[in-house]
């Protein structure tokens, strides 16, 4: 799975991604001398994670400063209402301009990312920023709250966002480099400047289902469980770590690591045992380094209760070389949650999992479907139709492709080449777009979901470096 160098060192520092996907697992970092400019505000820079306003008008993507070439991360803020009517209008091969932002390519169109980022609604956090998780602490009809993990200097940053009709004004105690500030950086234990520190190598954050009022942070490298409480009296706090929750790589000694993390619903007419009759949250997370889920559920003073460890593959681990085993997870039915999408990196896969309960109320944790798929998948979303039969896609770094599973058949039905290395992935309802955020090329893709479009499944347009 070696790839080339991410990108080359012109500001002094250099990244190797090693074995998996960049942003998902090992990097080698080298920095020279002299000190890094600030972040830019009006580019794609090895960009990891994205969001969709809920009103599809704009894209929030974080740009991760993974090679340490600039001062900090970014978050950036993408017009997509422009970015449609540039994409309609794309003609010839020239070079985007201001006027003209898109030109038709030989497969896609291209658009040169600038022309569609506003420096004046970014805003920069510290370096390795990750996904984006969103909360809603002031209900459907209030301010947006994004939550953003950072890497490379472990925290999580959140920022309040308006989504007005000017556009979203996004409010994170800025200076005037617009770089958010302590009181919504999340470093230390209750926030308290003696606590202990966040652990180190953060993953994806998840915010918990309505009503839910915590989050969870897996640790990448290391075997700690975070827990941050969305309602603290200044905003939210990292409140609990269990140290000792994911399991260790069988082949490499003191190597643990977790990914993802995702909430079963539970009934409380007929409530899942170990909820305490649905008071307590139930969830599942992905083991890194072994092919297992692991079961959890959230005490009334938000400690870790753990409920188990479920392997998922007929596997002997001592066997296989390639790490890691495990990714992303989701739930498939997202009313019902009892049939749960998990993603295997090693071997390539994607497995469905029945959490329906038996008669002792646990959740019988078995695989049912399993099909193979590009090599090193890692992030899932599920596009779930109103009139059409779900489907997951898959982006798998290792090939460059995004993988689509018509979940009724639980078959591949499509492999969609894209831009170099596929990370993040976002459904946008409303266009009938996929869009796809390929890391180390700087690049986002928009691939086609419409059923009635003759180029659906297929990349229509990729925003990027085009000057």
């Amino acid at each position: 799975m070696d790839r080339d160098d991410a990108r080359g060192s012109g500001r002094g520092c250099g990244l190797r991604r090693v074995g998996v996907a960049l942003g998902l697992g090992l990097l080698t970092i080298t920095c020279g001398t002299g000190e890094p400019p600030l972040a830019a505000l009006d580019e794609l820079r090895l960009p990891s994670g994205a969001l969709l306003t809920p009103d599809g008008g704009w894209l929030f993507v974080t740009n991760s400063n993974l090679d340490r070439e600039e001062e900090s991360s970014a978050l950036v803020v993408l017009d997509v209402a422009r970015l449609e009517q540039a994409i309609a209008k794309a003609d010839g091969d020239a070079l985007p301009t201001a006027e003209r932002p898109c030109r038709q390519g030989v497969d896609h169109v291209e658009c040169a990312a600038r022309f569609f980022l506003d420096p004046e609604r970014s805003r920069r956090l510290p370096s390795g920023a990750g996904n984006i998780a969103l909360d809603r602490p002031f209900g459907e009809a209030g301010p947006l709250r994004l939550m953003i993990p950072s890497r490379l200097d472990p925290s999580v940053t959140w920022l309040d966002v308006d989504v007005g009709t000017d556009g979203p004004a996004i409010d994170c105690g800025e200076d005037g480099e617009r770089r958010c500030d302590d009181a919504h950086t999340l470093r230390r234990f209750k926030n308290n400047p003696s606590g202990n520190l966040m652990p180190s190598e953060p993953a994806r954050l998840v915010v918990g289902a309505p009503g839910t009022r915590y989050a969870l942070l897996p640790q990448l490298l290391g075997q700690g469980l975070s827990v941050i409480a969305l309602d603290g009296p200044e905003g939210p706090a990292l409140i609990n770590t269990d140290g000792d929750f994911f399991l260790e790589d069988p082949y490499v000694d003191g190597r643990f690591g977790g990914f993802s993390v995702a909430q079963r619903g539970c009934d409380p007419g007929a409530p899942v045992t170990g909820s305490q009759d649905c008071a307590w949250p139930y969830f599942y997370a992905t083991h890194r380094y072994q092919p297992a889920i692991g079961a959890l559920a959230l005490d009334n003073f938000g400690f870790v209760r753990s409920l188990g460890n479920y392997g998922l593959l007929d596997l002997n681990v001592y066997s296989v070389q390639d790490r890691p085993f495990t990714g992303d997870l989701a739930f498939e039915d997202s009313a019902a949650q009892e049939r749960l999408l998990v993603v295997h990196t090693t071997p390539p896969g994607l497995a469905r999992v029945d959490t329906r309960l038996g008669a002792d109320m646990r959740p019988r944790n078995e695989v049912t479907h399993s099909v193979s798929l590009c090599r090193n998948p890692n992030v899932l979303a599920i596009d779930r139709p109103l009139d059409r039969e779900p489907t997951a896609y898959v982006s798998c770094f290792g090939d460059d492709q995004v993988a689509a599973v018509a979940l009724a058949a639980f078959v591949v039905v499509a492999t969609i080449p894209v831009g170099d290395g596929p990370n993040e992935l976002v459904i946008d309802p409303g266009r009938r777009w996929l869009y796809v955020v390929n890391t180390p090329e700087e690049s986002i893709s928009i691939v086609e979901l419409d059923h009635s479009s003759p180029q659906r499944h297929t990349e229509i347009a990729r925003i990027g470096r085009y000057e």
